[in-house]
């Protein structure tokens, strides 16, 4: 019997199998090992095919695990299931429906609808309609249809198709006060979140002592020199924390040795055997070299009692193998024993510090986890980590009435998406869940559905435990298994390199040893079938051309942007680039391992005229008018930045805000701070939202849009309150946002790329190492519903090997590195509907025993020899199928659908005034006393004269900027510079005309530092306060109203460190004649209301008495102060 791939059949004869020539007859063994298998799963295949109409009721009655293959419809089945539940009558509240996404979650609801709309408006019932009869319900009719929406609409708020993290936050606030949640609390967001670590590390190190510190550093380290106290410690919190919470005191590996350095006398004898030890000789009679050098290696590192330095030694660590010889001669037994005890001693020492830095690490976090709880709940947030583990501890989800009431709805169905992706700690809070349902069967009203596919787990870092999903069968029998392994996305090319790579993956030489790993996906996996037999394809495993160092000189011509990429994402540059140019419609996918390789790939791509962007969201950064903002917010928090001004003033945004010369350092500072005001009165997306119709010119449709997203976050700063302008940077250059969906290229991690497609997916990056890394932590898992039974930081492989039980705990955690790799390959080759192109390095001359995907794709595709470049270009395709020029035989509707872009118009909705009660105290200020409350018919029809207003705005803030007038008075550019920093328009004449003023002897003597007071002494030391802010309950209001306003100008006299008289000015822009005393009159008298409250404030804040409080009106156009209170 010949392979079951749609291109595999007769392998045994077919010359160009995928798999190759070599490996023809163990694939042909293989496939009829399968045979009766294979032939059942057909024949039950045909069973269902024919009673497909019986079969669709019971299949969305039972409750099953679905084990869905990469392009398998999984979001298909879902939605047919709940629209069959919703057909059946079901309540759509009482449905439950997780996923790992928003975008996912997002994708099912909106899938739901867009079915039964269609369906609703299939006229000729042979479309939609016909496969919602097919898949979800048989008796569906378009008015059936339509009355499910309408229920759908009118259920929207308590639809449960969420998140998995989004349900245990509303099962939660449901038992806020059980778990003792904060008032109010809230989701940190990942910037929020880092910068609390951040500071309760840096609390950790002011709170201990010194010798504390110093000893848990070294605890940390293991002794190692650090330039920087929190650098480990972060590093430590980052690497070991979530291990931390999940694993007993006890379970952080403890070395069973206890290091014992050998005696004098030890050294002694050791030291006279080994100098009377015959060194090897050549067939001449001269000693080796190899042997020399290391035995006199070996004698100092003796003799300077550096005992641990003796493991390093060549010649020491071929001791342990089979048959142990160095410089291709026998080690002699008698030199092994002789050395046995300094390389014991050198064993035990380190194991002795893996343990020790085991210990430091779990105290330390342990100190931190205190520090790092407290800060969150100081202020009202938590992680979305957090939630599963208190509502564990608690046990709140134990009792499912109390669940159903709190949540405001029982829940008879659970629809679990990407289940794979699911941590032990949610699989415990679900099982109650499942088990209450699962209590009464698990068919018909109450059913649960499980999909997911363990070969597409990528969570591992957040404690996703895949093997979850194949034990849930034996922990539920009601669960019907079902696989799904028939791809509706890829062509037959893309399956054959999946199949060719994945079918035989326990026989790659590369993952020889890790056979559990191996073993398992191997009975995991089925041979891939496609329905898309219509697509052409194209699959190819590329190589890149050994390194020249004639190529060093050409590099030297590169652009800067291609010259920052590594050859196999300059072969991915081209390649993408003329796919490109040939066809632009095509959706292509670029996926790296690591984010630190996508920026310059996307810097690349624009460079060549190809807008490409990151999927995970590009920052906000990428756009000049966006940075040159953050650097004016940086600005206002540091006054004096030189590299914030210059950026600025080589950006439009200079004159905008008036800033023009970078050298300027008293118009820089004078910005700065007045930014910084601006923000403080308005809020980051109130200030922000002035620049939008100056900066509109200055950029384009893309800026604008990037723009917006800036004005989001703001809004979300300005909600979480007293946020600096430090953070809230941090906070736009950590937050990626997601760009429109109508740029064709997409670079991105392959994490990011899971459940996207596209017409052409490139792999540049395939050589990272799958093994453990330096600083990583390793766990034993000897059963996936168990905690770790032991953990321990990184340890070298030579130290692993001294004692069993540290070796255990790695072998386990690589085991779990290389099902994570080949998780991570299978989800970036099954990415592809059409074209697959791995590029890969080509292989080392020496033998290596890393893993890698390349070197498992070299072996895998019969091509793990060195290939040879006989084409002298940068690259040669090493293996291949299908046609190189697939995407000229696309099919139009394919190549030519537009997707959908994230953004879309906001619709205004007008809702309607109500009524409410207010429990906050009414608020009036000074200004409405003007004229005893007494307002002017004329002054509310008016329907102009807004410039006024305007005018004496602009007034009272120049006047703010002068503290004396015998000091430096500020210069026009200053008060044009002022004026745009406060949202306000200004002339060149405007100031002027302000400065001229400033002339004036009237307006001199009101701001001058020697105007007489008649409480004032030659002692007193002035201080003046500009648009001085107040808030006083109004004790002439029987309502208990607030009277808050700001005073113009408060200048107070201090004496023997207690205020002893102040003066209000209170300045003016009334158009009055000089010779119309009449109209000052009506003047003083309209405003003297407005005087008195202010007089009342000041004297309450200056703890004086009203009569040594003086007051002035300054009116600017009459160069004269008046008392308002001389002839009241």
């Amino acid at each position: 019997m010949g392979c079951r791939g749609p291109r595999f059949r007769g392998c045994r004869r077919d010359r160009d199998h995928p798999c190759g020539p070599s490996r023809r007859l163990r694939c042909a063994r293989r496939c009829a090992a399968r045979g009766r298998r294979d032939g059942l799963a057909l024949r039950q295949r045909v069973s269902v095919n024919r009673g497909r109409r019986a079969m669709i009721t019971d299949t969305h009655t039972r409750s099953e695990v679905v084990l869905a293959s990469a392009g398998t419809g999984k979001t298909f089945r879902l939605t047919m299931r709940f629209i069959a539940l919703l057909a059946a009558g079901h309540d759509p509240g009482r449905i439950l429906v997780t996923t790992f996404t928003r975008a996912a979650a997002g994708e099912i609801g909106a899938r739901i609808l867009r079915l039964l709309a269609l369906a609703a408006l299939d006229a000729a019932e042979t479309g939609t309609l016909k496969d919602l009869r097919s898949h979800a319900a048989p008796d569906l009719t378009r008015q059936r249809c339509a009355e499910l929406i309408l229920r759908l609409a009118t259920s929207l708020h308590r639809l449960r198709i969420q998140t998995i993290d989004s349900f245990f936050a509303r099962c939660a606030a449901g038992f806020a006060l059980d778990l003792e949640l904060p008032p109010g609390w809230r989701m940190l967001d990942d910037s929020e979140d880092s910068t609390l670590r951040d500071e309760s590390v840096e609390r950790i190190v002011l709170d201990q002592g010194g010798d504390a510190i110093i000893a848990m550093l070294e605890a940390v380290t293991a002794g190692k020199a650090e330039s920087r106290v929190e650098h480990p410690l972060r590093d430590a919190v980052n690497k070991a924390y979530t291990v931390w919470l999940d694993t007993p005191h006890d379970a952080w590996w403890q070395s069973p040795h206890t290091p014992k350095n050998p005696s004098d006398r030890e050294v002694k004898q050791i030291l006279q055997r080994l100098a009377e030890y015959p060194c090897p000789t050549t067939k001449s009679g001269s000693p080796r070299v190899h042997w020399r050098n290391a035995l006199n290696n070996i004698r100092d590192i003796i003799e300077d009692r550096s005992f641990d330095d003796i493991l390093g030694v060549g010649l020491v660590q071929k001791f342990n193998d089979p048959d142990p010889k160095f410089d291709r001669l026998p080690i002699d037994s008698d030199l092994i024993e002789m050395l046995t005890p300094i390389v014991e001693c050198a064993k035990h020492r380190a194991l002795w510090r893996i343990s020790q830095q085991n210990h430091g690490v779990r105290d330390f976090l342990g100190h931190f986890d205190t520090r790092y709880r407290q800060m969150k709940r100081d202020s009202g947030g938590v992680v979305f980590d957090d939630v599963p583990r208190m509502l564990h501890s608690s046990g709140a989800m134990q009792e499912h009435g109390l669940l159903a009431y709190r949540l405001d709805g029982a829940i008879d169905h659970v629809m679990i998406d990407e289940a794979q992706d699911t941590s032990v700690m949610q699989y415990s809070l679900l099982q109650e869940l499942i088990d209450e349902i699962l209590s009464a069967g698990g068919v018909g009203d109450r059913t649960v559905c499980i999909v997911g596919d363990v070969k597409q787990s990528l969570y591992g870092w957040r404690n996703a435990e895949p093997d979850l999903l194949a034990e849930l069968p034996s922990r539920w029998p009601q669960l019907v298994q079902e696989s799904m392994s028939r791809s509706f996305r890829s062509s037959p090319v893309v399956i054959d390199a999946v199949n060719a790579v994945f079918e035989d993956i326990d026989q790659n030489p590369v993952l020889a040893g890790h056979d559990q790993a191996t073993e398992r996906w191997q009975t995991l996996f089925q041979t891939h079938e496609t329905a898309r037999a219509d697509l052409p394809g194209w699959s190819a495993l590329i190589e890149a051309a050994k390194a020249d160092p004639a190529e060093s000189e050409e590099d030297e011509q590169l652009d800067d942007a291609v010259a920052a990429l590594r050859p196999t994402d300059r072969i991915a540059l081209d390649r993408v680039a003329r796919l490109y140019q040939a066809r632009q419609e095509l959706t292509i996918g670029v996926l790296f391992r690591s984010n630190n390789r996508i920026a310059p790939m996307v810097h690349a791509l624009r460079s060549h005229g190809i807008p490409a962007c990151e999927h995970r969201g590009n920052p906000l950064t990428d756009t000049p008018v966006i940075a040159a903002i953050l650097s004016l917010i940086l600005l206002s928090e540091h006054p004096g930045h030189s590299a914030a001004a210059y950026h600025i003033t080589r950006t439009p945004l200079s004159k905008i805000i008036g800033l023009v010369e970078h050298t300027d350092r008293r118009a820089i500072a004078f910005i700065g701070h007045a930014w910084r005001k601006r923000f403080a009165r308005k809020g980051y997306a109130g200030a922000l939202a002035d620049l939008t119709h100056e900066i509109a010119p200055h950029t384009d449709a893309r800026g604008m849009q990037r723009f917006r997203r800036l004005l989001t976050l703001a809004e979300r700063a300005d909600q979480a309150g007293g946020m600096r302008a430090l953070d809230f940077l941090d906070m736009v250059l950590s937050t990626p946002v997601e760009a429109g969906a109508s740029e064709r290229v997409r670079v991105m991690t392959i994490h990011a790329s899971k459940g996207l497609e596209f017409d052409a997916v490139l792999l540049p990056e395939l050589n990272s190492k799958w093994s453990l890394r330096s600083g990583e932590m390793a766990t034993l898992r000897p059963s996936v519903f168990d905690p770790p039974a032991a953990v321990s930081l990184y340890a070298s492989k030579e130290v692993r090997e001294f004692d069993p039980s540290l070796s255990d705990i790695f072998r386990d955690e690589e085991s779990r590195r290389v099902r994570d790799g080949l998780c991570a390959l299978y989800v970036a080759m099954t990415r592809a509907r059409c074209s697959l192109e791995m590029i890969v390095s080509p292989p080392p001359k020496s033998k290596s025993e890393t893993i890698s995907a390349e070197r498992i794709l070299h072996a895998a595709l019969g091509a793990d020899q060195p290939s040879e470049d006989t084409d002298h270009s940068d690259h040669s395709i090493i293996w291949s199928l299908g046609d190189p020029d697939w995407h000229t035989n696309i099919p139009r509707a394919i190549a030519d659908t537009e997707p959908q872009d994230t953004e879309r118009p906001r619709i205004p909705v007008r809702l309607a005034q109500q009524e409410r009660t207010s429990w906050t105290r009414a608020r009036r200020s000074p200004s409405s006393l003007e004229g005893s409350g007494r307002v002017r018919l004329s002054n509310l029809l008016r329907t102009g004269g807004g410039g006024a207003l305007d005018y004496g705005t602009l007034i009272h803030l120049w006047f703010s900027l002068i503290e004396w007038s015998e000091n430096d008075p500020p210069t026009g550019g200053d008060l044009i510079r002022a004026a745009n920093a406060a949202g306000l328009s200004a002339t060149t004449a405007d100031a002027e005309s302000f400065v001229s003023m400033l002339l004036r002897p009237g307006i001199q003597n009101a701001l001058s530092r020697e105007r007489p007071h008649p409480h004032r002494a030659s002692e007193d030391r002035l201080v003046v306060r500009r648009e001085y802010p107040f808030a006083r309950k109004d004790s002439s209001e029987a309502s208990d109203a607030i009277m808050s306003g700001q005073i113009d100008r408060l200048v107070v006299g201090l004496r023997d460190g207690a205020a002893a008289w102040g003066e209000i000015i209170d300045f003016k822009t009334d158009a009055l004649r000089p010779d119309d005393e009449q109209s000052l009159g009506e003047r003083l008298q309209y405003y003297r209301p407005q005087m008195a409250a202010y007089r009342s404030a000041a004297a309450e804040i200056l703890r004086l008495p009203v009569e040594k409080v003086s007051c002035s009106l300054v009116f600017t156009a009459l160069d004269r102060a008046v008392d308002p209170f001389a002839d009241a």
